[in-house]
């Protein structure tokens, strides 16, 4: 459904000598992209253990604003940076929510 929210999460792993990069051009996104119209939940983390770890979790208000979002330049230009600071393809899961019933009696 056009209209329903999407959730994803992107999980990144920096090169050893590029972390600080990545986690620059990470952080970088943030704000330009919480501004964007769709954007509900726009977060940037990193792994407390594992460093050069990262995760973006994002929920956008419809798939449009998510096809919006990836077209912004600034997220283009993110896409080339990950080119040089990727150690291994960018995991990207398209997340479902699942909604319980509950009965009050």
């Amino acid at each position: 459904m056009a209209d329903q929210p999407v959730t994803i999460t992107v999980r990144l792993r920096a090169k050893h000598d590029m972390i600080e990069r990545l986690r620059e051009a990470g952080s970088s996104l943030i704000a330009p992209t919480r501004k964007e119209e769709g954007c509900l939940t726009y977060l940037f983390h990193e792994d407390t253990k594992d460093q050069g770890l990262f995760l973006f979790f994002e929920i956008w208000r419809s798939q449009e604003a998510l096809e919006r979002h990836l077209e912004m330049p600034y997220l283009k230009s993110f896409r080339k940076v990950l080119d040089e600071t990727l150690a291994e393809p960018a995991e990207i899961i398209f997340w479902q929510p699942q909604e319980a019933l509950i009965s009050v009696d």
